[in-house]
């Protein structure tokens, strides 16, 4: 948890669509229309531990297929290290 951009956007997604789906003005302007808490809360709390989990994952599995050799060159070993490091 020490990427703070991730950590923000996380945290900035959660309050716009709180702010999106209750605040009076922006349900003109969008459309929307007020939910009740608990078909609001637990699908996004769904979809926000999901998408931290498969980010969790995926940096696992890449610092586990990644290789420094003596020489100092760096070997990709692995699916997930091969294909989803960037």
């Amino acid at each position: 948890m020490v990427n703070h951009g991730a950590n923000l956007s996380l945290i900035f997604i959660g309050v716009l669509q709180v702010l999106i789906t209750y605040v009076p003005f922006l349900n003109y302007v969008f459309g929307t229309r007020k939910l009740a808490f608990p078909h609001f809360a637990l699908p996004a709390f769904t979809w926000l531990v999901t998408v931290f989990l498969y980010d969790e994952l995926r940096k696992i599995f890449v610092r586990t297929g990644i290789i420094v050799n003596a020489d100092g060159h760096t070997k990709l070993k692995g699916w997930v290290a091969r294909n989803t490091m960037y």
